[in-house]
């Protein structure tokens, strides 16, 4: 589920400009991960990132979420002009908002007011006016962290841990407190006098004291022992950009066709455009209020984007085509009263994604046989007169190889992974000066970690993420192109980790079934959820002969071919017969039985 949301925010490892240099995010990817996997409400999922900052004591996943906020490709080119990028920085997140939330196109109004634009020049300046007192500089000083930071656990792994230990610093506090209401412990000096407006932290510190007074209890030895353990762990934390804004507020200005120094008029309050109706009346003009807005029960719009973004993820298109421009530009809804009824249902589920995902994948438009109907002229299914049928991405074609190899590595978080690549790639795309311009790949169980964690260099990512249409992100893509090229068949067949995983996945074939209908029907059901027709276990036989009696004559391209990639070998296996099954697992791997949702 997270790529899709990252497509949308363009979630980038680097700057994205000029020396395009690592950028310390990737703790907000993670965050992304663990809000989906808890169920986290769509309307808190928002908040968090756009206001996380601004809720009352925020927690630190809140201040990670915000993000979001800072995920904006950014400069420090010599020669840049801070207030225009400061211009540029703020007219990417309200075009992003605007995309991604809204499903409007709001660039346009950037320079002037529309004949036919419901939102006008000087709302979509109020609407930037929410952005644009956030505290980061505008130039990013090439630097891995700029602006203001929080340092936070650095994997999903080490969030568990320390989530552990936050609970239990809990426990020991609230004793603390109890003892002392109790009398058990005394209300002495300084202490007493500051008792009721210390924090947590400086209850557990005075509990551990040596010579304070819980020195007695049991409670003094076990507070001395958690806090060296927290300790540790904020010794291993991460750096990650999160939001904060000014303490004196920017003023904002229309800008005459939008150039960042002709600001005209009077300073602008933060608002939103009036055909989507007013703020809240009790919402501060602040990022929170926006927030408020966009979740509140006056606000239909929000609601009907977010469940349409799933329909496309489920089905392969949207019930609105054109997710990103629901206005009189884009396309009309297939079913209009069908997104009306689902967009209500996510709000009285109390914005539940999963609640509205079991309802798509168990309804019967999704379980129906996707193959073409000839009682129904509908070449692109806006009828949903069949199941979906639509090319997997780079990132599920990847991942599935992995899986069923059984090479896919279960960690999870952490910084980007570097999987094998042509070399050259980065130096040939970076400044001499970029601290990313030379790609080195990872070794060991990294190389295999799923794809969500493949390091994202924005001017340069991954090749085969790029082959199969991943975007830059750049921008904000909330649909990605999906096309069909030569190319990709080429990369599919040839790329290094493509013929690893086919070895690993042959070996596993050889080794857990005895007949070769057997290691048929195995592959077909791990890779289609369905065994072979007889078509294709015709055509996969007679490329398994072939491939025996070339490897038979020749068993040196056999142990060429499996010296491909880092995996070990089975050295129990007949070198000609695993060769013979990779060339027949790699073929299957590229088929549209494997590489098409059907």
């Amino acid at each position: 589920m997270a790529r899709f949301w990252l497509d949308a925010v363009r979630y980038g490892d680097t700057h994205g400009l000029h020396l395009d240099n690592r950028r310390g995010i990737y703790p907000y990817r993670d965050w992304v991960v663990r809000a989906f996997n808890a169920n986290l409400p769509l309307d808190d999922f928002i908040t968090w990132q756009l206001a996380g900052d601004l809720l009352p004591e925020p927690t630190l996943e809140q201040q990670v979420a915000t993000g979001f906020v800072r995920l904006n490709p950014t400069t420090s080119e010599g020669g840049a002009i801070p207030d225009e990028f400061q211009a540029k920085n703020s007219f990417d997140r309200t075009d992003t908002l605007g995309t991604v939330l809204l499903g409007m196109t709001l660039t346009c109004a950037r320079c002037h007011t529309h004949k036919y634009d419901p939102v006008t020049q000087t709302e979509y300046y109020e609407l930037l006016a929410f952005f644009n007192s956030t505290a980061e500089p505008p130039m990013d000083r090439n630097a891995y962290a700029f602006g203001p930071t929080v340092r936070v656990p650095a994997d999903h792994a080490a969030w568990q841990a320390w989530q552990e230990l936050e609970a239990e610093t809990v426990e020991h506090v609230a004793h603390a407190r109890n003892l002392v209401e109790a009398g058990v412990v005394s209300l002495t000096g300084d202490d007493a006098s500051r008792w009721s407006g210390l924090s947590g932290l400086d209850v557990l510190a005075l509990a551990a004291r040596p010579t304070g007074p819980f020195a007695p209890q049991q409670l003094a030895t076990e507070a001395r022992g958690l806090l060296v353990r927290r300790e540790a762990a904020e010794a291993a934390f991460t750096t990650t950009l999160v939001a904060a804004d000014l303490s004196t507020p920017r003023e904002t200005r229309v800008l005459h066709r939008g150039e960042y120094d002709q600001p005209k008029g009077d300073p602008l309050e933060p608002g939103v455009p009036a055909v989507l109706g007013d703020l809240p009346d009790d919402a501060p003009r602040t990022r929170l209020g926006l927030a408020a807005w966009l979740t509140s029960a006056d606000q239909p719009l929000v609601a009907r984007v977010l469940v349409n973004s799933l329909w496309q993820q489920v089905f392969g298109a949207g019930l609105v085509r054109t997710p990103e421009d629901f206005g009189v530009q884009g396309r009309r809804p297939t079913h209009p009263e069908l997104l009306d009824w689902l967009a209500v249902e996510l709000r009285e589920s109390g914005w539940d994604m999963q609640h509205m995902l079991k309802i798509m994948l168990t309804s019967r438009a999704f379980r129906q046989a996707s193959a073409t109907r000839p009682d129904l002229d509908d070449p692109e299914n806006l009828l949903v007169g069949r199941g979906p049928r639509y090319r997997l991405d780079a990132e599920v074609l990847r991942d599935l190889g992995l899986w069923s190899s059984g090479l896919l590595d279960p960690a999870m978080g952490g910084e980007g992974v570097k999987p094998y690549q042509p070399s050259g790639m980065w130096a040939a795309m970076a400044h001499p000066a970029s601290n990313t311009k030379q790609y080195v790949a990872d070794t060991g169980e990294r190389l295999y970690r799923r794809s969500l964690y493949v390091y994202w260099k924005r001017t340069s990512p991954h090749p085969m993420m790029t082959l199969f249409d991943a975007p830059d992100r750049e921008s904000a893509c909330v649909r990605r192109s999906r096309t069909s090229t030569p190319l990709q068949s080429l990369g599919l067949f040839n790329e290094t980790q493509r013929i690893e995983m086919a070895r690993e996945l042959s070996e596993r074939l050889l080794r857990e079934q005895s007949r070769d209908d057997e290691r048929l029907e195995a592959l077909f059901t791990m890779l289609a959820c369905r065994p072979p027709s007889e078509l294709e276990r015709r055509a996969c036989d007679g490329l398994l002969r072939e491939m025996r009696q070339r490897y038979a004559a020749d068993t040196a391209a056999a142990e060429g071919l499996l010296a491909v990639g880092e995996a070990s070998r089975d050295p129990s296996l007949l070198a000609a017969e695993v060769a013979s099954w990779t060339q027949l697992a790699v073929a299957v791997l590229a088929s549209d039985a494997a590489t098409m949702q059907y």
